[in-house]
């Protein structure tokens, strides 16, 4: 199903926008349309009603572009990892993956090397949103943008293979939650959240999974770690409250109270931390210590299910 007809089908609002070229049938898309991403001016407010509701203003493609212009070159690179506790439609994951693409593209002329390293690229972009139809468009833009580079750069269509992994990849970290629950609302049948009689969010029972993808890039396979994302959030929350003991231990040794320039080490430490996800952090006897004195229980996430290594376009088994 084309995306044209997907948005008029399930009455998606969405600044989308389908345009097909006179050179498809040149290009090897196979008369397919060839997709690209547009984004109305000023389209921030979809309704009152979402505004209202949830809050719902959408970031202009332009703040995007300048945000991003923020992070140092070595923060960009095709294996960084991104994560949006609220995604929108997108706009915000699709620059950040047209950047990794930029790179993949330019830096590998090989076609088993630009699709193995774009599998690298998008598997690193995570991203958690409340409304479900935003969900769908997000996910399709970030489809949308790799069929694109392909097309642009190599003459031809995504291989069906290579899509079905893409899939796979995009609809486990493109997830439909309420970051602050760690879980799913319910939906009635005209796609809004169900709500109790308090007039609060319905949930579903089952709690939010978040994968890892490890790559191979000599045998170039991959391969994925699911976890209970609440254990994943536990886990990082422990280790930071450990280490900012740790320095605030430290820094009272030093300078005896806490000053200003200890108060902007710790911010600049909080904000270099805000940017891992998944990692670990080394400690030292020190930190032992610390645990030990202050009980910080730190318990490491426990992987809910370890999916088999596969080469890269057999990545449709770890669905």
């Amino acid at each position: 199903m084309k995306y044209k007809e997907y948005i008029e089908k399930n009455n998606i609002e969405s600044d989308l926008v389908v345009e097909s070229h006179d050179n498809c049938k040149n290009n090897g898309a196979n008369n397919e349309y060839v997709l690209s991403i547009s984004t109305r001016n000023n389209h921030q407010i979809k309704s009152k009603e979402r505004v209202n509701n949830h809050g719902e203003v959408l970031t202009p493609e332009w703040v995007v572009k300048d945000m991003l212009n923020l992070i140092p070159i070595s923060a960009a690179q095709i294996e960084s990892r991104y994560l949006e506790n609220s995604v929108g439609e997108g706009v915000f994951l699709a620059e950040v993956l047209r950047r990794k693409l930029d790179l993949v593209f330019r830096n590998y002329n090989k076609k088993c090397d630009r699709e193995f390293y774009t599998l690298v690229a998008v598997s690193n972009i995570y991203g958690f949103e409340l409304l479900k139809d935003n969900v769908d468009i997000a996910r399709l833009r970030l489809e949308i943008l790799i069929k694109e580079y392909f097309i642009q750069w190599s003459g031809k269509s995504v291989s069906k293979k290579l899509l079905d992994v893409i899939r796979v990849i995009i609809n486990n970290n493109i997830i439909n939650m309420d970051s602050l629950r760690f879980r799913t609302p319910r939906f009635d049948e005209s796609g809004k959240i169900m709500r109790d009689c308090n007039g609060e969010f319905i949930y579903q029972d089952e709690a939010i999974r978040i994968s890892e993808w490890i790559f191979d890039y000599k045998r170039k396979e991959i391969k994925r770690i699911e976890y209970f994302y609440e254990d994943i959030v536990y886990e990082q929350k422990q280790k930071y409250l450990l280490n900012n003991k740790n320095n605030n231990s430290l820094n009272n040794d030093i300078y005896g109270l806490h000053s200003n320039i200890i108060d902007n080490r710790d911010k600049q430490y909080e904000e270099q931390y805000q940017l891992s996800f998944i990692d670990n952090l080394t400690f030292n006897k020190e930190n032992e210590q610390i645990n030990q004195e202050d009980k910080i229980e730190i318990m490491p996430a426990k992987p809910v299910r370890i999916f088999e290594s596969v080469y890269y376009l057999d990545g449709v088994k770890m669905k």
